[in-house]
Parts: structure tokens; C-alpha cells; sequence
């Protein structure tokens, strides 16, 4: 019964029909695997092929530079225009706080563009002390040549010095305010002194004429004369009530004639 049986399963159609061999059931080896590919051709997605895509891809090559949008890069800009921005920062933070990169920004161009007006952050300062010392010259230059005596010297400075601070403020407020930390500081303080020497001298012709209040010392009084008329740079403003030629009025009349009137 059993070999009718067996015989029977070895002619059923699952096995091919009559007289076909009945399967064999091996076990199933390892696939093997094709063989790797050339580093250049690994999977995409893979870590190495996106590392060498990136170096071959031309298209991937790009070269980034500073980005000057919103920024006016040339001729916006005139060198008196940077001298100016350059004076209200010195003014407002200090010399040595003040960078060139300070500077441009506050004008909205690029560093680049600032240099093709100036070389140097040293020479925005000189140029604008030079116009401040150019003005105090002229002054002198005016009491020498139309003073007839010491005491009207003496008015003709008191009276240009007041009107030159008052009309160009800013570089005479950038002078003022130099504390001799850089060459071109020491240099401006320096002719700052020779001026009040100027002055020193002029009282001691005044003495000398004794139209000069005795307690007043010639070295005091021209530093109480600078004092007074510098600190309007302080509060003054050219669009106030008072114009620069009223402020030099009072001022020559406060130095020559005091401010209380005799009693009768």
C-alpha cells in the first residue's frame, strides 16, 4: 500500500508526470554579489558620490563675493561729502573710536568706495583740522593786517574768532575737541597754543599801552578769552535768535566794557 502510494505521488502531474524525477530541495547558497563599482559611480545618495558630484558638477562651481546690495558704490559722493560724514563721527564718538568701515556705513557705500576719495582714515582728520586752522589763520592774518593798535587787535580777534565758530562750527568743534593722542592731534593742539600765545602777546601790548585792567595776568586772560567764546560750541546754533554777528557784539562788548554798568 505504501509503495502504490508513493508511486502514485512520483506519476502525479505536480511533478511533471509519469517518469519525471521528483525535485531536488537544496538548500539556497549565498547570492554573490556583482562586483563594486568605480568610486566615481556609487549610488546616488550616497555621502561620497554627493562629496565627488559637487567637485565635478560645473554647475555647482560658483565663486560668492560681498554682497553690495542697498549700498552706492562710486560717484554718489563727493570727497566734501566724506570729509563731512567723517568730521560728525570724530565729533560724536572720538577719533580713535571712529573706523573707516564707521564711516562708510554711515554713508551706506562700501569701504572701497570710500577709498577712492581718501587714502586713510589720518587724512579725513587732517583735511578737516587744516580747514579749521585755515579759518583761525585767516583771523590772524586779518588783525595784523588792519589793526592799527593792540586794544583794536585784540577787538578784531575777539570779534573774528566768535564769527568763525559760529558760521563753520564743525571743524572748529573737531579742533576743540582733539586730545593729541596721534601725530596729526599733536600737531593741530600745537597751533592751537601758538594762537593763544597770539592772544597772550596782544594783552601784554595792552599792558604795556596800560590800557589793561591790572589784576588781570596776560596769560590768564587770553585763556578766559578762548574759553568764553569756545564753549559755543556747545549751545549755539546758527538757526537761533541770535546771528554770529550779534554773538560777536556781545562778546566784544562783555570783554571791553564788562557786564554790569557803572552806578551813576
Amino acid at each position: 500500500m505504501k509503495r502504490r502510494v508513493a508511486r502514485h505521488l512520483m506519476t502525479s502531474p505536480t511533478y511533471g508526470g509519469e517518469g519525471s524525477p521528483p525535485p531536488t530541495h537544496k538548500k539556497p547558497g549565498r547570492i554573490p554579489r556583482p562586483p563594486p563599482r568605480h568610486r566615481h559611480e556609487r549610488e546616488p545618495g550616497s555621502a561620497r558620490f554627493s562629496a565627488v558630484s559637487k567637485q565635478q558638477s560645473p554647475s555647482r562651481t560658483t565663486t560668492r563675493t560681498p554682497s553690495t546690495r542697498g549700498r552706492r558704490v562710486g560717484g554718489d559722493y563727493t570727497r566734501d561729502d566724506v570729509i563731512a560724514h567723517a568730521i560728525e563721527l570724530f565729533i560724536r564718538n572720538g577719533y580713535e573710536a571712529t573706523s573707516v568701515g564707521a564711516i562708510a556705513a554711515s554713508m551706506n557705500v562700501t569701504k572701497a568706495a570710500l577709498y577712492h576719495h581718501v587714502s586713510s582714515k589720518e587724512e579725513l582728520l587732517i583735511t578737516a583740522i587744516d580747514a579749521a586752522l585755515a579759518l583761525l589763520d585767516q583771523v590772524i592774518a586779518d588783525c595784523e593786517e588792519h589793526g592799527t593798535s593792540a586794544e583794536h587787535k585784540l577787538r578784531l580777534l575777539a570779534r573774528g574768532t566768535t564769527m568763525a565758530l559760529c558760521e563753520q562750527p564743525t571743524n572748529v568743534t573737531l579742533l576743540l575737541r582733539l586730545r593729541g593722542n596721534t601725530p596729526a592731534e599733536q600737531a593741530a593742539m600745537d597751533k592751537r597754543r601758538a594762537y593763544t600765545d597770539y592772544t597772550e602777546n596782544i594783552l601784554r601790548a595792552c599792558a604795556e599801552d596800560g590800557i589793561l585792567n591790572p589784576g588781570i595776568d596776560p596769560a590768564v586772560g587770553a585763556r578766559l578769552l578762548f574759553g568764553c567764546i569756545n564753549s559755543l560750541v556747545e549751545w549755539y546754533s546758527p538757526t537761533g535768535p541770535k546771528s554770529p554777528e550779534d554773538m560777536a557784539n556781545m562778546v566784544e562788548d562783555m570783554f571791553f566794557h564788562g557786564m554790569i554798568t557803572e552806578s551813576a
